[in-house]
């Protein structure tokens, strides 16, 4: 009888708690959805992370750091065409936004426009000339360019 009475409780407080989670939501802000889908994004949970970055640019539309995150998870999807638009809408909020100057630099890449990829990831280095990641990628760069004098002047 006990046991029974037990499970009874444990399912009436796990229902309790769904609802409640329901709840809290419905009520979040947008830094609390971007941060909620960086974390999915991060794990390999990309589809996930774009239903949370997708209410967080609904709920923000100026939210850099979610407009940036958007672009990046669409990149991750195969998906690059759609990513400009946001890598585009973040740095016209803020021009030197380097995680949006990066995505913009990879989905330049993807195009195999590397001349203008190069030019976002130096206005990345302008401003974090010791970000190993841009600086391994503007030797790619180079080299996709043949430019091999200066792929090796980068390396140095």
């Amino acid at each position: 009888f006990l046991q029974s009475l037990l499970v009874y409780t444990d399912r009436e407080a796990i229902a309790e708690l769904e609802v409640k989670i329901k709840e809290l939501r419905k009520q979040v802000d947008d830094t609390a959805l971007f941060y909620a889908a960086h974390t999915l994004y991060i794990i390999g949970k990309a589809d996930k992370a774009m239903e949370y970055i997708e209410r967080a640019t609904k709920q923000n539309p100026t939210n850099i750091f979610a407009l940036t995150l958007k672009g990046w998870i669409l990149i991750s999807n195969d998906i690059a065409k759609e990513s400009k638009q946001y890598f585009d809408a973040a740095l016209k909020l803020e021009s030197n936004f380097p995680d949006a100057a990066f995505g913009y630099a990879k989905y330049r890449e993807i195009r195999s426009n590397f001349s203008q990829a190069l030019e976002y990831v130096n206005r990345v280095l302008a401003t974090k000339s010791d970000y190993l990641p841009a600086v391994l990628e503007n030797m790619k760069l180079q080299l996709c360019m043949q430019d091999w004098e200066q792929c090796e002047d980068v390396a140095q």
